[in-house]
């Protein structure tokens, strides 16, 4: 077990030797920010009132700190895209990046489907296209690096978590 807690840790430095932290952090920052502010407008509390919460719901606060988290955690995976170097298959940043994008701006379209909306049938549809978005962003991310890549299947988690929310809302409203 030692031993192969060691080549976790041997490759998990290797893979971020060349990462630019600064990078990663105004990547995650500006994600979440930029969740914040689509979390601010996002929540109309009348309508939250009004739905029917299945028995493994967050409260509403909770909800918002976790999606700012997992847009920073996002974000940050894209930053380790960003800050590694070159010579590891360039041609695949372009287009996961691309990726990354359209799957933040998909993400932020959720609160207000579920929260203002009650568009819950639609908010699962955009949550399995954020699955499927992030399945091929792992696979780019892990030719690229994989921290990143493993922080994309935190983030699917967590996405696969708010499609069974976003269902069973649907179901019992």
């Amino acid at each position: 077990m030692k031993k192969y807690i060691e080549r976790i840790k041997r490759n998990f430095v290797r893979e971020t030797l060349c990462v630019n932290p600064t990078v990663v952090a105004v990547c995650a920052a500006v994600c979440a920010c930029l969740g914040l502010i689509f979390a601010i407008g996002g929540v109309d509390y009348d309508v939250y009132c009004e739905i029917a919460q299945p028995k493994f719901y967050f409260p509403s606060f909770i909800m918002v700190v976790l999606l700012l988290l997992f847009y920073a955690l996002l974000g940050a995976a894209a930053g380790i895209i960003i800050s590694t170097p070159y010579y590891r298959k360039n041609s695949h940043k372009t287009i996961s990046l691309a990726l990354a994008a359209c799957t933040l701006f998909l993400c932020f379209t959720w609160l207000p489907l579920v929260y203002t909306a009650a568009s819950f049938f639609i908010a699962a549809l955009v949550c399995i296209v954020v699955l499927l978005f992030s399945a091929l962003i792992f696979k780019f991310y892990i030719k690229i690096n994989a921290v990143a890549a493993w922080s994309m299947l935190i983030f699917a988690i967590f996405d696969f978590y708010l499609i069974c929310y976003s269902l069973s809302l649907f179901i019992l409203n």
